[in-house]
Protein backbone atom coordinates (compact mmCIF):
# COMPACT_ATOMS: atom_id res chain seq x y z
CA UNK A 1 0.00 0.00 0.00
CA UNK A 2 2.93 2.24 0.84
CA UNK A 3 4.73 2.18 -2.82
CA UNK A 4 2.18 1.03 -5.24
CA UNK A 5 3.90 2.80 -8.37
CA UNK A 6 7.06 0.78 -7.58
CA UNK A 7 4.96 -2.75 -6.95
CA UNK A 8 3.21 -2.09 -10.54
CA UNK A 9 6.48 -0.90 -12.17
CA UNK A 10 8.18 -4.35 -11.15
CA UNK A 11 5.32 -6.06 -11.91
CA UNK A 12 5.17 -4.68 -15.22
CA UNK A 13 9.48 -5.65 -15.21
CA UNK A 14 8.44 -9.61 -14.29
CA UNK A 15 5.79 -9.69 -16.93
CA UNK A 16 8.61 -8.37 -19.63
CA UNK A 17 11.04 -10.69 -18.45
CA UNK A 18 8.35 -13.91 -18.21
CA UNK A 19 7.78 -13.20 -21.97
CA UNK A 20 11.45 -13.94 -22.70
CA UNK A 21 10.57 -17.60 -21.29
CA UNK A 22 7.26 -18.05 -22.54
CA UNK A 23 6.58 -15.20 -25.90
CA UNK A 24 2.63 -15.91 -25.20
CA UNK A 25 3.00 -13.39 -22.42
CA UNK A 26 5.03 -11.45 -24.15
CA UNK A 27 4.63 -7.57 -25.18
CA UNK A 28 4.02 -8.70 -28.68
CA UNK A 29 0.78 -10.71 -28.09
CA UNK A 30 -2.24 -9.26 -26.87
CA UNK A 31 -4.22 -11.20 -25.12
CA UNK A 32 -7.94 -9.13 -24.55
CA UNK A 33 -9.49 -6.32 -26.56
CA UNK A 34 -12.26 -3.81 -26.05
CA UNK A 35 -13.92 -1.69 -27.77
CA UNK A 36 -13.49 1.71 -25.91
CA UNK A 37 -15.24 4.32 -28.16
CA UNK A 38 -18.49 2.73 -29.23
CA UNK A 39 -17.41 2.67 -32.79
CA UNK A 40 -15.75 5.59 -32.67
CA UNK A 41 -12.32 5.71 -34.30
CA UNK A 42 -10.07 7.09 -31.57
CA UNK A 43 -6.59 6.38 -32.35
CA UNK A 44 -4.57 3.65 -33.19
CA UNK A 45 -3.33 1.42 -30.36
CA UNK A 46 -0.30 -0.95 -30.72
CA UNK A 47 -1.85 -3.56 -32.77
CA UNK A 48 -3.20 -0.96 -35.58
CA UNK A 49 -6.74 -1.21 -34.51
CA UNK A 50 -9.10 1.90 -33.98
CA UNK A 51 -11.49 2.13 -30.88
CA UNK A 52 -10.09 -0.65 -29.01
CA UNK A 53 -8.00 -1.06 -25.68
CA UNK A 54 -5.63 -3.97 -25.92
CA UNK A 55 -4.29 -6.17 -23.17
CA UNK A 56 -1.05 -7.30 -23.86
CA UNK A 57 0.13 -11.04 -21.96
CA UNK A 58 2.59 -9.06 -19.76
CA UNK A 59 0.56 -6.76 -18.54
CA UNK A 60 -2.52 -9.57 -17.05
CA UNK A 61 0.58 -11.53 -15.79
CA UNK A 62 1.77 -8.20 -14.18
CA UNK A 63 -1.61 -8.40 -12.27
CA UNK A 64 -1.65 -11.71 -11.46
CA UNK A 65 1.81 -11.74 -9.78
CA UNK A 66 0.90 -9.11 -7.74
CA UNK A 67 -2.55 -10.32 -6.83
CA UNK A 68 -1.19 -13.92 -5.46
CA UNK A 69 1.29 -11.85 -3.56
CA UNK A 70 -0.93 -9.54 -1.93
CA UNK A 71 -2.91 -12.69 -0.83
CA UNK A 72 -0.19 -14.62 0.56
CA UNK A 73 0.66 -11.40 2.88
CA UNK A 74 -2.96 -11.22 4.15
CA UNK A 75 -2.51 -14.58 5.32
CA UNK A 76 -0.34 -12.97 8.17
CA UNK A 77 3.41 -11.69 8.51
CA UNK A 78 5.00 -15.27 9.10
CA UNK A 79 3.43 -16.43 5.72
CA UNK A 80 4.15 -13.32 3.73
CA UNK A 81 8.08 -13.18 5.43
CA UNK A 82 8.18 -17.04 4.34
CA UNK A 83 7.62 -15.77 0.37
CA UNK A 84 9.70 -13.01 0.71
CA UNK A 85 12.51 -15.10 1.84
CA UNK A 86 11.91 -17.93 -0.91
CA UNK A 87 11.85 -14.99 -3.64
CA UNK A 88 14.97 -13.41 -2.48
CA UNK A 89 16.88 -16.36 -1.61
CA UNK A 90 15.83 -17.28 -6.00
CA UNK A 91 17.35 -13.88 -6.90
CA UNK A 92 20.44 -13.59 -4.90
CA UNK A 93 21.19 -17.35 -6.15
CA UNK A 94 20.36 -17.16 -9.59
CA UNK A 95 22.31 -13.93 -9.76
CA UNK A 96 25.35 -15.92 -7.72
CA UNK A 97 25.06 -18.84 -10.26
CA UNK A 98 25.64 -16.52 -12.74
CA UNK A 99 28.64 -14.81 -11.56
CA UNK A 100 30.23 -18.04 -10.99
CA UNK A 101 29.74 -19.58 -14.20
CA UNK A 102 30.86 -16.21 -15.84
CA UNK A 103 34.42 -16.20 -13.77
CA UNK A 104 34.44 -19.66 -15.09
CA UNK A 105 33.79 -19.51 -18.62
CA UNK A 106 35.67 -16.65 -19.48
CA UNK A 107 36.34 -15.93 -23.51
CA UNK A 108 39.35 -14.42 -24.12
CA UNK A 109 37.76 -13.08 -27.03
CA UNK A 110 35.51 -10.98 -25.33
CA UNK A 111 37.87 -9.87 -22.71
CA UNK A 112 40.58 -8.78 -25.67
CA UNK A 113 37.61 -6.87 -27.43
CA UNK A 114 35.95 -5.28 -24.02
CA UNK A 115 39.43 -4.76 -22.34
CA UNK A 116 42.23 -4.57 -25.01
CA UNK A 117 43.86 -1.62 -26.89
CA UNK A 118 41.71 -2.11 -30.28
CA UNK A 119 39.04 0.38 -31.40
CA UNK A 120 36.10 -2.12 -29.53
CA UNK A 121 37.67 -1.11 -26.44
CA UNK A 122 35.26 -1.02 -23.40
CA UNK A 123 36.78 2.10 -22.34
CA UNK A 124 36.82 3.82 -26.07
CA UNK A 125 35.14 7.19 -26.20
CA UNK A 126 34.92 7.74 -22.50
CA UNK A 127 36.49 11.02 -22.76
CA UNK A 128 35.13 13.95 -20.66
CA UNK A 129 35.09 16.11 -24.13
CA UNK A 130 33.28 13.53 -26.09
CA UNK A 131 30.10 13.28 -27.15
CA UNK A 132 28.00 10.47 -27.03
CA UNK A 133 24.85 9.59 -29.99
CA UNK A 134 21.69 9.05 -28.10
CA UNK A 135 18.37 8.86 -30.08
CA UNK A 136 15.02 9.45 -28.40
CA UNK A 137 12.61 6.55 -28.86
CA UNK A 138 12.23 4.52 -31.65
CA UNK A 139 12.61 6.42 -34.88
CA UNK A 140 13.18 9.47 -33.08
CA UNK A 141 15.60 12.59 -33.01
CA UNK A 142 18.70 12.08 -32.17
CA UNK A 143 20.97 14.04 -29.62
CA UNK A 144 24.64 14.27 -28.53
CA UNK A 145 25.46 14.24 -24.94
CA UNK A 146 28.71 14.37 -22.64
CA UNK A 147 30.10 12.01 -20.69
CA UNK A 148 27.80 12.76 -17.22
CA UNK A 149 24.88 12.54 -19.16
CA UNK A 150 25.37 9.52 -20.19
CA UNK A 151 26.36 8.13 -16.62
CA UNK A 152 23.22 9.43 -15.16
CA UNK A 153 21.19 7.95 -17.92
CA UNK A 154 22.85 4.50 -17.43
CA UNK A 155 22.06 4.46 -14.08
CA UNK A 156 18.36 4.01 -14.32
CA UNK A 157 18.50 0.80 -14.19
CA UNK A 158 21.05 0.05 -11.46
CA UNK A 159 19.67 2.57 -9.21
CA UNK A 160 15.95 1.06 -9.51
CA UNK A 161 17.77 -2.40 -8.88
CA UNK A 162 18.60 -0.72 -5.21
CA UNK A 163 15.22 1.27 -4.62
CA UNK A 164 13.94 -0.60 -2.01
CA UNK A 165 17.36 -0.55 0.40
CA UNK A 166 15.37 1.30 2.72
CA UNK A 167 12.24 -0.56 3.45
CA UNK A 168 13.65 -3.31 6.15
CA UNK A 169 13.28 0.09 8.14
CA UNK A 170 9.42 -0.66 8.10
CA UNK A 171 9.58 -3.46 10.12
CA UNK A 172 11.46 -1.22 12.94
CA UNK A 173 8.34 -2.03 15.41
CA UNK A 174 8.50 -5.70 14.91
CA UNK A 175 12.32 -6.72 14.85
CA UNK A 176 14.83 -6.90 18.10
CA UNK A 177 17.54 -4.26 18.78
CA UNK A 178 16.54 -1.94 15.74
CA UNK A 179 19.50 0.22 16.81
CA UNK A 180 21.47 -2.48 15.88
CA UNK A 181 19.87 -4.60 13.47
CA UNK A 182 18.81 -1.96 11.47
CA UNK A 183 21.93 0.00 10.38
CA UNK A 184 23.41 -3.65 9.90
CA UNK A 185 20.45 -4.79 7.54
CA UNK A 186 20.33 -1.75 5.26
CA UNK A 187 24.14 -1.93 5.14
CA UNK A 188 24.63 -5.42 4.59
CA UNK A 189 21.53 -5.44 2.08
CA UNK A 190 22.50 -2.72 -0.34
CA UNK A 191 25.88 -4.04 -0.19
CA UNK A 192 25.01 -7.44 -1.77
CA UNK A 193 22.92 -5.49 -4.29
CA UNK A 194 25.57 -3.70 -5.47
CA UNK A 195 28.29 -6.47 -5.06
CA UNK A 196 25.90 -8.35 -7.30
CA UNK A 197 25.54 -5.67 -9.84
CA UNK A 198 29.06 -5.07 -10.22
CA UNK A 199 29.89 -8.48 -10.46
CA UNK A 200 27.25 -9.55 -13.03
CA UNK A 201 28.43 -7.05 -15.02
CA UNK A 202 31.86 -7.81 -14.81
CA UNK A 203 30.89 -11.30 -15.97
CA UNK A 204 28.58 -9.64 -19.20
CA UNK A 205 32.28 -7.88 -20.49
CA UNK A 206 34.10 -11.20 -19.80
CA UNK A 207 31.91 -13.38 -21.90
CA UNK A 208 30.43 -11.32 -24.07
CA UNK A 209 31.60 -9.05 -26.81
CA UNK A 210 30.57 -5.40 -26.48
CA UNK A 211 29.73 -5.29 -30.63
CA UNK A 212 28.19 -8.43 -31.57
CA UNK A 213 25.99 -9.15 -34.88
CA UNK A 214 22.47 -9.56 -34.20
CA UNK A 215 21.72 -11.72 -36.61
CA UNK A 216 24.11 -14.38 -35.32
CA UNK A 217 22.66 -17.53 -34.89
CA UNK A 218 25.17 -17.80 -31.36
CA UNK A 219 25.12 -16.12 -28.26
CA UNK A 220 28.55 -15.02 -28.06
CA UNK A 221 28.18 -13.71 -31.58
CA UNK A 222 25.61 -11.86 -30.64
CA UNK A 223 27.21 -10.12 -27.82
CA UNK A 224 25.60 -7.37 -26.15
CA UNK A 225 22.80 -7.22 -28.72
CA UNK A 226 21.30 -10.33 -27.28
CA UNK A 227 21.24 -8.77 -23.42
CA UNK A 228 19.80 -5.68 -25.13
CA UNK A 229 17.03 -7.54 -27.12
CA UNK A 230 15.88 -8.95 -24.27
CA UNK A 231 16.13 -5.87 -21.21
CA UNK A 232 18.99 -6.85 -19.43
CA UNK A 233 21.20 -4.15 -20.56
CA UNK A 234 20.34 -0.54 -21.43
CA UNK A 235 22.36 1.76 -23.75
Amino acid sequence: MIQTGTIAAVGVAFGKFLGVFFPSVSASNWILAYRACAGVACGADGAGQYGYWVEYGRTMAAIVVITLLTLLNTYGREDGLGGAECVTSAKVLALAAVVLVGLVAKNTVAIAANFGSGWHNFWTGAGWGTLHAVQVGVGGPTFYVGLLTMVAVVQVGSLFSSDAWNNVTFTAGEIKNPKRNLPLSLAIGTGVVLLLYVLCNFVYLSVLPMVGDPAATTIVGRGFSLLRRIGLLRR
